[in-house]
């Protein structure tokens, strides 16, 4: 049996909004749920709220609050960015465990951080890789468990023009090493549907287990060429060396500098991380989540890159 009474932290943005969308619409559990927002939110809107749908206004590092907010609930699913994620998630483990929470789905929605070519890339000291391996980490024994949602890239956002390699409105783009590297990834909506299958998953089914998905294979060339079919319009490519990519974050983390060591690794590992032999390292290739259907659960039908190239620029 599965989960039904769910706190959702980080409501307000495009993953979790999408989250929400898919706890409210779904047809095969009734979920209870309480929407987390922080104290000094605002008006900021989260969503057309049905009648099982609660907000508590809390302060993350008031842990006794926290933890009284979080009492009752059987599950937290974080949706935050993965900069708040870093700070927020081990609050929320905390609180979670001593308000008598089973289970936590951290944000890490992603390419595998603790895949060994990530862990090189990004180092051992990377707060991300640190985060990950906190929820991985955690025991048998302990109260409370994980599960992690390994998306790969956002391949919506890719086609949006979020990464910086695509620019839809210029009709620019940047491909590394030929833009042939293979990967996976998923749109947001896709990503918040399997959070959900999960869910509703037989608990040892999801105990601690970091949980591959993948809507659709790519290369850069061919989100390029999904792009430009969609646009009706050729690009401007700009050919650059996975290499160049590489000097860069050497410098940067000689040079400390946060936005590029952040930014680069991923790059890296979703577009343009190939071996000696020109193989691809895998952390961002994860073609057994193309596969994974949630245990029957998972209703949201994979869509082709050229689908989705028409969401991006019709949204």
């Amino acid at each position: 049996m599965g989960f039904t009474k769910v706190a959702l932290v980080g409501a307000s943005g495009l993953l979790g909004q999408s989250i929400l969308r898919h706890l409210q619409t779904c047809t095969t559990s009734n979920f209870e749920i309480t929407i987390l927002r922080r104290l000094d939110a605002g008006d900021k809107a989260v969503a057309q709220l049905d009648s099982n749908v609660h907000v508590k206004s809390i302060e993350y590092y008031n842990h006794d609050m926290l933890v009284d907010a979080l009492r009752g609930t059987e599950v937290i699913v974080s949706a935050l960015n993965v900069a708040a994620a870093i700070q927020i998630d081990p609050l929320l483990l905390d609180a979670g465990r001593e308000a008598g929470v089973k289970r936590i789905f951290p944000s890490e929605y992603t390419l595998d951080i603790l895949h060994e070519a990530a862990e090189t890339f990004m180092g051992e000291s990377d707060a991300r890789v640190r985060h990950a391996r906190q929820f991985s980490s955690l025991l048998a024994t302990d109260s409370i468990s994980a599960t992690t949602m390994v998306s790969g890239m956002f391949v919506d956002f890719a086609l949006r023009g979020h990464h910086g390699n695509y620019n839809p409105r210029k009709f620019e783009a940047t491909l590394f090493d030929g833009g042939n590297v293979p990967a996976t990834g998923c749109s947001s909506d896709f990503i918040a549907a399997c959070v959900v299958a999960a869910l509703q998953m037989a608990e040892d089914q999801t105990r601690n287990k970091r949980i591959h998905i993948a809507e659709v294979k790519y290369t850069g060339r061919q989100i390029l060429e999904a792009l430009e079919l969609e646009a009706g319009s050729k690009f401007t490519v700009t050919q650059v060396p996975s290499s160049q990519l590489q000097e860069k974050l050497v410098l940067a983390k000689e040079q400390g500098l946060v936005r590029e060591r952040f930014i680069l690794p991923v790059m890296i590992l979703n577009f343009a991380a190939v071996d000696e032999n020109g193989k691809p390292y895998g952390a961002g290739l994860l073609e057994d989540g193309l596969r994974w259907d949630g245990g029957g659960f998972l209703h949201q039908k994979r869509k082709t890159l050229a689908e989705l190239a028409h969401e991006a620029l019709c949204a």
